[in-house]
């Protein structure tokens, strides 16, 4: 049975989802703006023409990337346009059924019912605001819950004219009416719930295929642009190296994608029917798509990432920092991108790193067999290009939960193994974390790849 308080809770989650969304839109964003930067570098230091036909391949690659990009902000502000109407026009609805219909004194006076929202015009390619949009599901439910109020008030006076009948008044036919009007009464405020859950479960597959497609756009991006995330060495991540890894226990993502969500894109593309090169294809995608999807569900996800550019094999490296760069944050005076400015969640600067990684998703439940008698194994954290060794498993100082901390073979950690002024272990700084025990992958004893050259 539908209630206010599972719409309500529908509504969360669609929010929930439609934030996943968006962090997936600032990681893509933030590529998109610094590729244009080393393509207006690359184009400032080869001035000759002999270079425009290299660069000029550079350029399309740019090109492609940034109209993907367009196009999926513009299909998710068409959903946004489309929620908007839908909630509209059935608040709208409600509106005319309590003042010609419900005829009541309270509902008339009642601020639920005489909020006065900017009107959906289909013809207008106006984009209406999601703040609106969530005022708009409010008053629906304040309406709803109202009108179960009205609807409780009328069957007590129902029982009570039965009761009368009962004891001989002859107001039978006024009790049917009652009846009647009681019923139509519950039946609209159940079609109303009805349309509320119906737009949810649109909404919901709207989003969900939206989510898939910016991920695997993301996995696009990533397979071709060397990410440097959390990693001080210098080294990069090696997809195919990750790829090798064989988690020992149930995990509800895989190669740090979610595991439902790698289910819906290979069931979408019949991935079964695909042929064994096109499938390795896939699976490099969807491995790469992960390497940034963990960080836009994370309370820390404004840290710093960097892009390799080698421009030739005399001239070094080219770390280019998005938050710090000021050439980067002028961008958008020499490079406009189309649409991006009402829709993308502002980038704010991180001062320093936190001591504690707590990525996290939002959607869904996460599990982990993980046991105090694991302490010793070979682990992977997602996140971190570094294979490491779980050092701790138990209960967090100040939070609820369990947390692990692993030791990684390299300097690319957070802290010494003290979080908060409270020590969980000991080790050489930036060489420790701790994290949630879902991101924790165990790492074959039997496996040779540790051995292998990246």
């Amino acid at each position: 049975m539908v209630t206010i308080v599972s719409v309500k809770k529908n509504f969360d989650n669609l929010l929930t989802l439609r934030e996943d969304i968006c962090a997936v839109f600032d990681i893509l964003k933030s590529k998109v703006e610094i590729l244009q930067k080393i393509y207006l570098e690359l184009v400032k230091n080869h001035a000759h023409k002999s270079y425009v036909f290299g660069i000029d391949s550079f350029h399309f690659q740019n090109k492609l990337i940034e109209k993907e990009y367009l196009n999926l902000t513009s299909a998710f502000e068409a959903i946004d346009n489309r929620i908007y109407c839908e909630y509209y026009s059935l608040y709208t609805m409600i509106q005319k059924y309590a003042t010609k219909d419900v005829k009541d004194d309270k509902l008339s006076k009642s601020a639920s019912f005489n909020h006065n929202f900017e009107p959906y015009k289909h013809l207008d390619n106006k984009s209406y605001s999601f703040t609106t949009i969530k005022d708009i599901h409010l008053a629906i439910s304040s309406c709803i819950t109202e009108l179960e109020a009205i609807h409780t008030a009328r069957e007590a006076e129902l029982r009570n004219d039965r009761h009368q009948s009962e004891l001989g008044l002859n107001i039978d036919n006024l009790v049917y009416t009652e009846m009647f009007n009681n019923h139509i009464l519950k039946a609209k405020i159940d079609m109303f719930f009805r349309y509320l859950e119906v737009f949810n479960d649109h909404h919901v597959k709207y989003f969900t295929r939206l989510l898939l497609k910016s991920k695997l756009h993301m996995g696009i991006v990533n397979e071709d642009i060397m990410i440097k995330q959390f990693n001080q060495s210098g080294g990069s991540t090696d997809i195919e190296k990750l790829q090798k890894y064989k988690p020992n226990t149930p995990s509800p993502q895989h190669n740090f994608m979610r595991e439902e969500e790698d289910k819906k894109i290979k069931s979408y593309i019949k991935y079964e029917h695909m042929g064994v090169s096109k499938q390795n294809v896939l699976n490099g995608i969807i491995a790469a798509a992960g390497s940034d999807s963990s960080a836009a569900n994370s309370e820390d996800s404004n840290e710093n990432i960097s892009f390799d550019v080698k421009e030739t094999e005399d001239e070094e490296e080219e770390l280019i920092d998005i938050n710090t760069d000021p050439v980067l944050q002028n961008l958008n005076e020499s490079v406009h991108i189309k649409g991006k400015v009402d829709i993308m969640p502002v980038l704010e600067e991180s001062p320093e790193i936190p001591e504690e990684s707590e990525i996290a998703s939002n959607i869904g439940e996460h599990h982990s067999n993980i046991k105090q008698e694991d302490i010793g194994k070979r682990v992977m954290v997602e996140g971190y290009d570094s294979i490491g060794t779980l050092v701790f498993f138990g209960d967090h100082n100040s939070k609820p939960g369990k947390r692990c901390g692993v030791i990684l073979d390299d300097s690319i950690g957070r802290n010494n193994g003290t979080v908060g002024d409270y020590k969980y272990f000991e080790c050489e700084d930036k060489k420790g974390v701790l994290v949630a025990p879902y991101k924790v992958k165990f790492v074959d004893n039997d496996s040779d790849d540790e051995n292998e050259p990246l």
